[in-house]
């Protein structure tokens, strides 16, 4: 889940590597998307 989430809070870094298309990102929900940078966020400590 910690790979999957750098991914999408960190997508330009990804999208710089072609590790990830804007085509799988634009596809993930957006819902889904702020979900996870959420629980990102919380596994910080924010």
């Amino acid at each position: 889940m910690g790979g999957i989430s750098g991914v999408i809070t960190f997508p330009n870094a990804y999208l710089k590597r072609g590790g990830l298309s804007i085509d799988d990102l634009n596809e993930l929900p957006a819902a889904l998307r702020v979900k996870i940078v959420i629980m990102q966020g919380v596994s910080w400590g924010c």
